[in-house]
């Protein structure tokens, strides 16, 4: 009895499968290799790179008093050594308050221009199956085996940079 069961809820299955029309898509790879990834790459550089740099130069100029503070610290005057201790202190928390918001700052536009092009995915994704005539597509991570005539992840692409 046990034996029909199985049998006949695998020949259902496998009707049901055979009437979809499945594909999948490396979301991973559409996303990362779009035109509009790069974009937002280069943006977020241009945006963050002299913040970033103003941080390192920083980091440079505390990392030299501490070099000194270590080189010389055994012959300098108590009260200029406390004195330098007393300035790389406040300079490593003013660093770290930087480098802190600095990251939340980045963060927060990366995520915002990362929802922008998603809801832009999300549509060519949308529109690719409308047009295939295609009743679901698949994240390539959500199925562990596809053959790859499935596969839609180059349509998806080629999609995503024609609107630019």
């Amino acid at each position: 009895m046990k034996k029909w069961v199985f049998l006949l809820g695998l020949a259902a299955s496998t009707a049901m499968a055979q009437s979809l029309n499945i594909a999948v898509a490396d979301m991973n790879k559409v996303i990362q290799t779009s035109p509009q990834m790069v974009a937002i790459q280069s943006d977020l550089d241009k945006k963050f790179s002299p913040r970033h740099k103003k941080i390192m130069a920083k980091m440079e100029l505390a990392k030299a008093d501490n070099e000194k503070l270590l080189k010389e610290g055994n012959v300098m005057k108590s009260s200029d050594r406390q004195a330098l201790t007393n300035t790389i202190n406040q300079a490593r928390e003013s660093i770290m308050a930087e480098q802190a918001k600095f990251q939340e700052d980045y963060e927060n536009a990366r995520q915002a221009a990362l929802k922008s092009l998603l809801e832009k995915v999300n549509k060519v994704t949308t529109d690719l199956a409308q047009a295939s005539h295609y009743d679901m597509i698949l994240n390539r991570v959500a199925a562990p085996f596809a053959a790859n005539s499935l596969d839609v992840t180059d349509d998806l692409i080629k999609k995503l940079k024609e609107i630019g």
